[in-house]
């Protein structure tokens, strides 16, 4: 029993950091989304 239940620890575990690896990967995207938007738009001011 107590073999079974440590297993169903250590997934419960790994799904957590497979779901905090993904919300980390889609956070880093939006904020390069956003540095390279804001760049641009900086750029774009400063070329009128």
């Amino acid at each position: 029993m107590t073999d079974q239940n440590a297993s169903y620890e250590k997934r419960k575990f790994g799904k957590t950091l497979l779901i905090l690896g993904i919300v980390i990967v889609i956070l880093q995207c939006l904020c390069g989304f956003i540095y390279i938007g804001m760049f641009a738009g900086l750029a774009n001011i400063k070329s009128y």
